[in-house]
């Protein structure tokens, strides 16, 4: 695991608008606030008329009953503390916990990218994860808005300072891709019944609030039209053949989210969960017999994995066996795609 950097969040004090905060309740203002940071901590400077980023919040750690026990017997007594920096990388594929690391990963592959390369990231996930982050946007690019300092969406040391912050976060991580340099194709298998595999046209989008009505936070939308704007596509879906289809030329990443094989609690604290439960490891191997079988026509063109395991929605109970059967199905893929 690389060496953290200080990170200082919270030293930047971002205006809200007078007008407004002094028409609301300190409840209100605070409620607004956290509407638009979201699993983000954060100050409300009352007298200043601001507020300041403080970095990620874990509150959704407590969701697992499991979790305590399975650090300290499976991952050498790792603290509950260090979970939110926790990433490291095997021979064929990196791993964090919090999966906002993924893009720090991804972002080692665009600094490798030619001028033309297009990225097409595979992504199992429970969630879309293209939410709006707290980087701020102007014609200058992106900025963290808790240090001011510069984002550049193929720079790991941007993205460590960045998620360490909270300006990006577990939601929000595949938002930055698409402010690079590259055409970012998002194929994404998820379990929304309702997906009709439809191609979207993805565009950049600067997310404006009433209430911060000087900083303009960088988003994305998908679109069904203004492709002359194209920072990229989005398509997803249940079906694993039908995502991987007519896959556009470029460079693979696969991102794989634990939750989307199990999901026990969804950040939910209190939810209840019967572990161990049978019908739960039956169903993620039999998505991940699909979605592997439907990966090797593109096996070849993959060039890195990535697995998050998500505390606090897929329960730390099932992290070794999903890692171990990942592992051994990345293996036989390389295998049958050197022969």
């Amino acid at each position: 695991m690389s060496r953290a950097r200080t990170v200082h969040a919270g030293s930047v004090h971002i205006p809200l608008d007078r007008t407004l905060v002094r028409s609301y309740s300190r409840r209100e203002v605070v409620r607004r606030i956290q509407r638009v940071v979201r699993s983000v901590r954060f100050e409300y400077l009352e007298a200043e008329v601001a507020f300041r980023i403080l970095g990620p919040a874990t509150s959704y750690y407590t969701a697992d009953p499991c979790l305590a026990e399975t650090l300290e017997h499976d991952w050498d007594g790792l603290a509950i503390g260090g979970i939110q920096s926790y990433r490291t990388s095997a021979r064929r594929f990196d791993l964090c916990f919090e999966d906002s690391w993924s893009g720090l990963f991804v972002a080692r592959h665009l600094d490798t990218f030619n001028r033309h390369d297009d990225l097409i990231l595979v992504h199992l996930d429970d969630h879309t994860d293209m939410m709006p982050t707290l980087l701020r946007t102007s014609d200058n690019g992106l900025t963290d808005a808790s240090t001011d300092q510069h984002f550049r969406p193929a720079n790991s040391s941007d993205w460590e300072v960045s998620i360490r912050t909270g300006c990006v976060g577990i939601g929000s991580f595949i938002t930055p891709l698409y402010y690079s340099e590259h055409r970012v194709h998002v194929r994404h298998l998820n379990h929304f019944s309702k997906s009709t595999y439809r191609l979207y046209n993805v565009t950049q989008l600067s997310c404006a609030y009433p209430l911060i009505p000087d900083t303009r936070f960088a988003g994305i939308r998908k679109r069904n039209n203004a492709w002359e704007k194209s920072a990229g596509t989005y398509l997803g879906g249940t079906d694993a053949d039908a995502v991987l289809k007519d896959i556009p030329d470029g460079r693979i990443i696969v991102h794989i989210d634990l939750d989307y094989f199990i999901n026990d609690f969804n950040g939910n604290p209190g939810t209840a969960c019967a572990l161990p439960d049978p019908q739960k490891l039956t169903r993620a191997r039999r998505l991940m017999d699909h979605f592997f079988a439907a990966m090797q026509p593109i096996a070849s063109r993959v060039e890195r994995w990535i697995v998050a395991t998500s505390p606090g929605f897929c329960s730390a109970f099932h992290w070794r066996w999903l890692l171990t059967e990942i592992e051994d199905r990345i293996d036989l893929l390389a295998s049958m795609a050197d022969t």
